[in-house]
């Protein structure tokens, strides 16, 4: 399980243009990782 929560974190990363690893909401990262799984 926790290289698939590395892998999930990196397509977060892909998928977001993030601020050098900025902090997201927790409720954001819930929606992205629910759109990903599906």
């Amino acid at each position: 399980k926790g290289s698939h929560r590395i892998y999930v974190k990196d397509k977060i990363r892909q998928v977001l243009p993030f601020h050098s690893g900025g902090i997201l909401h927790p409720k954001i990262v819930k929606e992205i990782m629910e759109n990903i799984l599906k």
